[in-house]
This record gives C-alpha cells, sequence and structure tokens, in this order.
C-alpha cells in the first residue's frame, strides 16, 4: 500500500498540536506512531518502512511536520 497525496491530508490536522495531544489521539485511534526529529535533531531510528506509520517532527513541543514510514 502506498501513501497518497490525501492520506497525508487526513493526517495534516496534527501540524501545530502539541506533542501530548497529537501521540494522545494518534494512540487513541490504534495509529502506530514515532518521532523522526525534535528540535531539528534527526532521531536514532530504525530502518525498516512501516507505510501505515506516523513520523512526527517537533518543535518546541509542537507537531511541525508529519509523515509516512
Amino acid at each position: 500500500m502506498q501513501n497518497s497525496y490525501y492520506d497525508f491530508v487526513a493526517y495534516e490536522f496534527l501540524i501545530g498540536m502539541s506533542i501530548e495531544e497529537a501521540t494522545k489521539d494518534l494512540t487513541n485511534s490504534r495509529i502506530s506512531w514515532r518521532i523522526t526529529a525534535s528540535e531539528g535533531y534527526p532521531a536514532m531510528l530504525t530502518c525498516d518502512f512501516n507505510p501505515v506509520r506516523v513520523n512526527l517532527e517537533v518543535k518546541n513541543g509542537i507537531v511541525t511536520r508529519v509523515k509516512f514510514g
């Protein structure tokens, strides 16, 4: 399954949310997530690709970018 532009739009609402609120919503919806960068520094990650996992980038406690993988 490949993600499309519309899949991204479905999660675009997370941008601007606090990381606590965003991860709570994702967890309650049983959606896999991880933080891939914080304060501009990339996190150490596994090399596996999961097309239904949401990757979050965070700055000052706010979600700034959403990607899949």
